[in-house]
């Protein structure tokens, strides 16, 4: 029964060259090249329920990420001038989903926009991501209830009620395939 819900992690990992002979022994105690070492995220979000009926909800929510910047190859190679970085970034995100369970079906959908702010991202190669994008997605479940929470519903077991069939092989399941047929 939340309404609201806030999370958050961060991550500090101090990976470094502990290499003591060979060609990277002279970088012992750098950090590992290429890899992020301070990174955090946060959500917040908002839950609405029964909006039309008893058993929908809808959900508004913030994210937000940050990677610290970090060396492209070893810290102590190299002049202070000359050394690719991949530079700070921070992200927001935007969500808004809806889903309404009746007895035969759920639907839901969401819609999101990652990176609103249109900020300047990077990989771990310094390519740059795709910026601003918004995604949306539709699910319908036509499976009912009463079988989900039937015992004896799993195709992988033999004693199937006489209601529904097993599908062909496993090559041909696709979405939505553990609702299995039911028989005429």
């Amino acid at each position: 029964q939340d309404i609201a819900s806030l999370g958050f992690n961060a991550s500090y990992l101090a990976l470094r060259n502990q290499t003591a002979g060979g060609q990277i022994a002279a970088l012992r105690g750098d950090r590992i090249p290429n890899q992020p070492y301070l990174k955090a995220a946060a959500q917040l979000r908002l839950r609405a329920r029964r909006i039309t009926h008893a058993a929908d909800f809808a959900d508004l929510s913030f994210r937000t990420y940050y990677v610290h910047e970090f060396f492209r190859s070893w810290e102590s190679a190299g002049t202070p001038d000359n050394k690719l970085t991949i530079p700070s970034q921070l992200t927001h995100d935007l969500g808004l989903s809806y889903v309404a369970s009746g007895k035969e079906r759920k639907l839901s959908g969401s819609l999101e926009a990652h990176n609103i702010t249109n900020a300047k991202v990077y990989d771990f190669y310094g390519v740059q991501r795709p910026t601003r994008s918004f995604h949306f997605k539709f699910t319908v479940d036509i499976c009912p209830r009463s079988l989900r929470k039937r015992k004896e519903y799993n195709h992988e077991n033999s004693s199937l009620p006489q209601i529904i069939s097993p599908p062909q092989s496993r090559s041909h399941r696709g979405p939505g395939t553990k609702c299995l047929q039911r028989r005429r």
